[in-house]
């Protein structure tokens, strides 16, 4: 009788067991159905055209242009890395997070290198522009595109590859299809690592910045150490206009300054490429082998960097509350040229 009663027990468990996991099954299979009623409910002509890679913004770069009357010449031999710094990147990684987890990119810059002329132009992009970013669904298939800031673009990866592959699309959209050949993603959080590896960067206060530290005085000359460079670099909200051109402009003090200390280290210790890639690869993403991006570095140590051009056009704060720029036309197309073109009469001896 005993024996019997236990073996009625053991049935009654794997009954309930099989019954707890058809339960299971029969609940993922409505949820992967409703999600897939909701897809095609949702889908637009870009998502059907899509298979399930990403759809890419072509190249459309012209070899010859004419603006205002003059003939421009597509540069040769040039290599292009967008820099996107990028916050909230601690939640990249979480797969639970994904498709929606990619942080926002809150700094945007095309460095153009010229490697004949030996020289360095920077496309700064203001992380409010508004521009055409492709929108995942909850599955991380693209279900079109919207108008909306570009930093956004970042935040639709599931990882960091993903998220950069969607920043180049809108940055080549914004800027009429110029190649990007690489990347390089860091995480904000590390602009402190990069303030203690150059030894502390002064910057000139050239605001009244007392509110991040009491040693941002208007007019003083500040040797960041600590904390003190991340307050400088990525505060915005409550501080002077409160816009983000405001935080590029001391972005901007903060990344030249280390990056002149940066070609002047390699100058003087070609040895020093190592360490810094050794202290920022856990910050870092990049679509670069160690070798090249190395080389790179070491080889453009001497070359001649121009001021960051930023695009020049209308701020505005829309419904949300949300500030939004648009840039002008005329100053995306002058960006482009500075950059990537020359007038053809000095174009061609360039090729002799």
């Amino acid at each position: 009788m005993i024996r019997m009663t236990r073996q009625y027990g053991k049935r009654q468990k794997l009954a309930l067991l099989l019954l707890v996991l058809g339960g299971i099954v029969a609940a993922a299979v409505l949820l992967y159905t409703i999600g897939m009623n909701l897809e095609r409910a949702e889908v637009d002509p870009l998502a059907e055209q899509a298979q399930n890679g990403l759809p890419s913004v072509r190249t459309l770069q012209r070899q010859t242009v004419e603006y205002q009357g003059v003939q421009y010449a597509l540069k040769k031999n040039l290599t292009t890395i967008l820099l996107i710094g990028v916050d909230k990147t601690e939640d990249t990684d979480t797969p639970d997070l994904a498709f929606r987890s990619g942080g926002q990119a809150d700094y945007l810059s095309l460095m153009v290198i010229d490697e004949k002329a030996k020289t360095i132009h920077r496309i700064n992009i203001d992380r409010d522009t508004i521009a055409e970013i492709t929108v995942l669904s909850a599955l991380g298939k693209p279900k079109g595109t919207r108008m909306a800031q570009i930093a956004l673009a970042h935040a639709f990866g599931g990882d960091m590859e993903q998220s950069a592959a969607l920043t180049i699309n809108a940055v080549k959209d914004l800027l009429q299809g110029v190649e990007i050949d690489d990347f390089i993603t860091f995480k904000m959080e590390s602009i402190s690592v990069m303030n203690e590896l150059a030894g502390g960067v002064s910057v000139l206060i050239e605001e009244d910045l007392t509110v991040l530290d009491p040693a941002f005085i208007k007019g003083e000359q500040v040797h960041l150490a600590g904390d003190q460079a991340e307050r400088f670099v990525r505060a915005r909200r409550n501080v002077t206009d409160g816009t983000n051109l405001n935080r590029m402009q001391r972005q901007n003090i903060f990344l030249s300054a280390f990056f002149d200390h940066v070609r002047q280290k390699l100058q003087e210790d070609p040895g020093f490429v190592k360490k810094l890639l050794d202290t920022l690869n856990p910050y870092m993403t990049n679509s670069l082998r160690v070798g090249r991006l190395s080389n790179l570095l070491y080889k453009i140590r001497g070359y001649t960097v121009s001021e960051p051009y930023s695009l020049s056009g209308e701020r505005k704060v829309n419904a949300m509350n949300n500030m939004e720029f648009y840039p002008d036309e005329d100053s995306v197309m002058k960006a482009i040229l500075s950059a990537f073109y020359e007038e053809l009469a000095a174009a061609e001896p360039r090729g002799n």
